[in-house]
């Protein structure tokens, strides 16, 4: 430990003041700064900074445990409970402490995630009133979005400005973001884009990755959609895709609206002739990190706009990523012959049955129809209708039920029981399917 001390002058000089004076709790604090931090001569260690830190807290001194705080906080040291040890720390801050601004602000981060949003705005204001700028961004968020205060889009303006002079990235952003959708400001494109530039272009913008793509796509948004000026301009697509292609990062952290958007204009042929395959590239990286349903709505919103292709590409990509809707209206595509023209009904049966195994009932209940209709070997299968049917039943699918009934009713693959047909038309209704109420007054008469 000595050798290492001394291989850097700032820890030499604290050191020779520790050895002078144990209860120096300012050299405590900083060597635990010079091991957190590392870097001249000395390897980082979080645990030597961590215990030097704990020292300098036990003999009083207040910034050291808002440091303690802070490397709980951050994942620095491992705790059971990392949010309630990092507040026992952060709590035992006071105002007069040099960073009490820092500890103020991590104890909102810690409220709001726990959605006691009212004490979350009350900690974000102590720390703006501390001129901490992720304070003051964050009491701006409570405001604009309304969450433990009344929703006061002036009073998010002033804090996001306040942040913003202190070169906060994400705060510049949301002042972009005012101006684009005129929330407390009249709405002006040319400032909004003014605003995302200056996010980009910040000093600090390395330190708020996450802001600064944000800043990237949405300048890719204003040429996209054509509202980059004071007026509505006409779309600029080589701007656009030139912004979002500079939003693109190696990592995890690019925003995942640029990678589908990059592939829908690669696909849609904007700014370049259409290229599936480059767009499949796309496409592919943004499926890498979207969620089963997020994939599933896309196929679904093509679906509604019978783009059948297209719905069919996303449909598949959240099949793979196990989603049960996604198979069901994959098969019910195929079933009605939206993506060739013509009924496919063993690409239909494959993804009704994969959805049925994942427990979706309209599977099921498609899966009895085709047994009933012959359309899985070309011949009606009533027990396997049955089967199909009375799986589906069994989770309250109505109109299952109701398809039981018409078995029973019509002898198919059984002798005609009127008696348990009323039985299962009645259980329709009961269920919700009031159109089997037709059915019981054709049997009953009434």
């Amino acid at each position: 430990l000595l050798a290492l001390l001394f291989s850097c002058p700032a820890v030499m000089i604290f050191h020779e003041a520790l050895k002078n004076n144990e209860d120096d709790t300012f050299s405590l604090w900083y060597c635990g700064r010079i091991w957190e931090n590392g870097g001249d001569g000395i390897e980082q260690d979080y645990e030597k900074a961590f215990a030097y830190f704990e020292k300098a807290a036990s003999k009083g001194y207040n910034d050291a445990y808002i440091e303690l705080g802070a490397m709980v906080f951050n994942g620095a040291i491992e705790a059971e409970d990392r949010y309630e040890t990092a507040m026992s720390y952060f709590i035992k801050a006071k105002p007069e402490d040099a960073h009490y601004g820092l500890a103020a602000n991590n104890l909102g981060i810690i409220y709001e995630n726990r959605k006691e949003n009212t004490t979350a705005a009350l900690w974000y204001e102590k720390s703006a009133e501390k001129g901490d700028r992720n304070g003051l961004y964050n009491l701006g968020r409570m405001y604009l979005t309304g969450k433990g205060v009344q929703p006061d889009p002036e009073k998010a303006k002033v804090n996001f400005e306040k942040a913003a002079g202190l070169g906060h990235v994400g705060a510049i952003k949301a002042l972009g973001d005012l101006y684009r959708d005129g929330s407390g400001v009249d709405q002006d494109y040319a400032k909004a884009l003014q605003y995302y530039q200056d996010a980009v272009n910040a000093k600090d913008a390395i330190y708020f990755k996450d802001a600064y793509i944000a800043a990237i796509y949405e300048i890719g948004n204003l040429y996209y959609f054509g509202n980059y000026g004071k007026v509505e301009d006409a779309p600029d697509y080589g701007m656009a895709l030139s912004w979002y292609l500079k939003g693109v990062t190696e990592d995890e952290q690019t925003n995942a609206d640029i990678l589908l958007r990059i592939g829908d204009m690669y696909y849609n042929g904007m700014e370049t002739d259409s290229d599936p395959v480059e767009a499949d590239k796309w496409y592919s990286r943004y499926a890498q990190s979207a969620t089963g349903e997020e994939l599933f709505r896309i196929g679904y919103e093509y679906g509604v706009q019978k783009e059948y292709t297209q719905a069919e590409y996303w449909y598949l990509k959240a099949v793979d990523a196990g989603n049960a809707e996604a198979m069901y209206n994959l098969g019910l595509m195929y079933w009605n012959g939206e993506v060739s023209g013509n009924p496919e009904y063993d690409k239909a049966f494959k993804y009704f049955s994969m959805a049925a195994d994942a427990g979706n009932a309209n599977s099921m209940l498609m899966l009895g129809l085709m047994y009933e209709r012959g359309e899985v070997t070309g011949n009606p299968e009533y027990d396997k209708a049955y089967k199909y049917w009375k799986m589906a039943a069994d989770t309250g699918h109505a109109y299952a039920m109701y398809w039981i009934g018409n078995m029973y009713e019509n002898g198919f693959g059984t002798d005609v029981d009127v008696e348990k047909a009323l039985e299962w038309y009645q259980k329709a209704v009961s269920y919700g399917y009031e159109q089997a109420s037709e059915a019981i007054e054709r049997l009953t008469g009434k």
